[in-house]
């Protein structure tokens, strides 16, 4: 027996250590106030159930008995306004008249407690006094009802893994509850308490099922802060970027205009120098003058068109027919290098057609200038998206590279003239559509070889 209370003890200085430990959490970190009052609570009653260990067996002089008893009911009177208050947070609701109703009275008894009016020695046996059964006991009885519609209430309203949470909260509260009112009936009928405690073991439990949860709970808080905090880097970057492109689109459009119009002359004058009846390097000359000017048009166009705010008008269209008919008026002579699967006939998407028709240009555009010479267009199905898939067989781009593809200004081929902004803007009109843009090596999707992989991610349109 002695070996029994021995581990008895240890057990329950654990749930101390696992109580102190969340209220020093809390304390420190300001993380949830929850957690506070119930690892306040929960060294409250593993300290009542050591000190009814040490003086409940039957070698404890009677004196020593009524001490402990008293010392355990002024622990109660603390216990009951306390932990109901740390349910109402729990449960994140305001203090009401019960909470204060229950401070008052613990209060009153706490004064009581001393007294034999509320316990006292008869025939050997601590027994309650003539005001612990018609005024004490309702005192806990009203201390548990509240308790119960507190936690029931809260199992009502809770959802998923919050519902679990408060189930099980509410089952180690009734084991608690109700060996606590055992030991109570024990005090007016000694006759009925066989083991030393029943609390002793319903605190164990209590203890061990709210901490685990409790615990459990605290993880849960620490992944969705993690979560918050990788959110609000995530923002914190895209403000970084749109502050970017906010200076970019104000500096551009500065100075667009004049150089537009000395582009302008260089052009007219370089079509005025080429018909004059030039030939040999003179014409090429002249003709180098005009594609330069082009050239660095289209440039600052594309600065522009990047800058600026993506405005999109959504309408629904199928894709496989809006693709196709994109390649036979831009591409006709790469028509029959482009295989398109039957899927995407029957893919129904929300989006704008100008900016998605821009989309596939670039796209193309960059696996014709891969040099590929055939493209696939596929369809796949992921939790929540429609993917569409550009898998070509071009001369693909390094893996250090792919991350950075879709960054402004980033390009592979600025030797051919690429600015880095076609598919930056591709990348910038998918995220106005609430989708997004990833690429990878066709060798990693399973083709065997050399190429890129572009996957459209766009919602599932729910009306489908």
């Amino acid at each position: 027996m002695n070996y029994s209370l021995k581990f008895l003890e240890f057990i329950l200085v654990l749930l101390i250590g696992c109580g102190a430990l969340l209220l020093a959490i809390d304390l420190r970190t300001k993380f949830d106030r929850a957690l506070r009052y119930f690892g306040s609570s929960l060294v409250l009653i593993s300290i009542m159930a050591l000190i009814d260990i040490n003086t409940g067996s039957i070698s404890t002089p009677i004196s020593e008995k009524l001490l402990g008893q008293q010392i355990l009911h002024a622990l109660a009177c603390i216990f009951f306004p306390f932990s109901a208050f740390y349910l109402t947070l729990l449960t994140h609701k305001k203090m009401s008249r019960v909470n204060f109703i229950l401070i008052y009275l613990g209060i009153f008894f706490i004064i009581l407690v001393p007294f034999p009016l509320m316990l006292k020695i008869e025939n050997n046996h601590v027994v309650g006094g003539w005001i612990y059964l018609p005024l004490f006991l309702p005192f806990a009885v009203f201390y548990i009802g509240f308790s119960y519609k507190v936690l029931i209430s809260n199992i009502r309203l809770s959802l998923g893994h919050d519902k679990n949470f408060s189930i099980i909260h509410l089952i180690a509260f009734i084991i608690l509850t109700l060996s606590g009112l055992m030991d109570m009936i024990g005090i007016i009928h000694p006759s009925f308490k066989i083991f030393i405690s029943y609390k002793v073991f319903g605190i164990i439990l209590f203890g061990g099922m709210s901490a685990f949860i409790f615990i459990e709970r605290l993880f849960l808080l620490i992944k969705d802060r993690k979560e918050i905090i990788g959110k609000l880097d995530s923002i914190k970057i895209e403000t970084t970027h749109t502050d970017a492109l906010k200076s970019l689109g104000e500096s551009s459009a500065n100075i667009a205009h004049e150089i537009k119009n000395y582009l302008a002359i260089m052009k007219s004058n370089g079509k005025l120098i080429d018909a004059n009846n030039l030939s040999g390097q003179d014409k090429l000359a002249a003709q180098r003058i005009e594609k330069s000017a082009e050239r660095l048009e289209s440039y600052t166009q594309s600065i522009l068109n990047y800058s600026q705010k993506i405005e999109t008008f959504k309408e629904e269209i199928i894709f496989g027919q809006f693709i196709k008919k994109c390649i036979q008026e831009f591409f006709p002579e790469f028509e029959t290098k482009i295989q398109l699967s039957q899927e995407l006939f029957q893919k129904i998407l929300l989006a704008d057609t100008k900016k998605l028709e821009q989309i596939f240009i670039n796209i193309i555009k960059n696996s014709m200038d891969a040099s590929a010479t055939e493209i696939k267009v596929e369809y796949k199905q992921q939790e929540g998206w429609d993917c569409f898939l550009f898998v070509d067989n071009g001369k693909g781009c390094e893996e250090k590279n792919l991350e950075m593809l879709g960054k402004p200004f980033f390009s592979t081929k600025k030797n051919l003239g690429g600015n880095g902004l076609g598919l930056a803007v591709s990348v910038s009109i998918m995220t106005s559509f609430g989708g997004t843009i990833q690429f990878e090596s066709s060798q990693k999707y399973g083709e065997g070889k050399q190429g890129l992989v572009v996957w459209l991610m766009f919602p599932v349109v729910n009306n489908r």
